[in-house]
């Protein structure tokens, strides 16, 4: 619940970051960049779309091995990787384990999943790798990002 709650603030937080200073130091200061095919006024406030998504639409989603309605599920997205421009870069996938314990955390690049619609018009996440080349990639180490949670 705490990594939702950080993630949909961190979210939020970019339609406003480019507003921060009126002074003209903007551009210089901002921590993030906008998206400006996106806004919707000069105040850098968004309008909701269709093709937009949430940080709830990616945290516990869980991924699969294929678009195939008989698909594997092969872990769930734990967290988000976010470059310092504001763009998502990677989601952190859990994977393994039993139930939560002996899971180790990898990241996924946004480019290797891709959605897909199952049989109740629900979005799930797929990507092009097997369980054992997800366990069997680098455990992403939260230790050496510049911002700690």
């Amino acid at each position: 619940m705490k990594s939702i709650i950080i993630a949909t603030t961190a979210l939020a937080s970019l339609s406003f970051a480019s507003t921060a200073f009126a002074d003209g130091h903007a551009d210089k200061m901002a921590i993030f960049v906008p998206d400006p095919d996106a806004l919707a006024s000069d105040l850098g406030f968004y309008e909701a779309n269709p093709d937009m998504l949430t940080a709830n639409n990616l945290i516990n989603a869980m991924i699969y091995t294929s678009p195939d309605d008989n698909a594997e599920s092969i872990g769930d997205v734990n967290d988000i990787v976010m470059t310092k421009e504001g763009r998502v870069a990677a989601v952190i996938v859990g994977v393994g384990g039993f139930l939560g314990l002996g899971e180790k955390d990898v990241a996924v690049s946004m480019n290797k999943l891709q959605w897909r619609m199952n049989e109740n018009d629900e979005r799930q996440l797929v990507i092009n790798a097997s369980r054992e080349e997800l366990e069997a990639a680098p455990e992403f180490d939260r230790s050496v990002l510049a911002v700690k949670n």
